[in-house]
C-alpha cells in the first residue's frame, strides 16, 4: 500500500505540471501563488483537495493509519 501511495502521489505531481505551465503562460501572478502555496503542504491539500488523485492520495493515506 505505501509504494502505491508514493506513485499516485508521483503521478498526481505530474498531472498538476502541465495546467501549472499553461497558467504560468496565461496569468504569470496567479502562476506564482499557485507555487508558494505549493511551499505551504497544508495549504497545498486544501487547496488541491478536490483533484481525484489528490482525493485517491488521502484516501490511501487514511487507510494506512487506521
Amino acid at each position: 500500500m505505501a509504494f502505491e501511495v508514493f506513485e499516485v502521489a508521483v503521478q498526481m505531481v505530474g498531472a498538476l505540471r502541465e495546467p501549472l505551465l499553461v497558467l504560468e503562460r496565461r496569468d504569470p501572478d496567479l502562476a506564482r501563488q499557485v507555487r508558494r502555496a505549493g511551499r505551504d503542504r497544508i495549504h497545498l491539500w486544501r487547496v488541491a483537495a478536490p483533484l481525484t488523485l489528490c482525493d485517491r492520495v488521502l484516501a490511501m493515506l487514511w487507510r494506512l493509519t487506521r
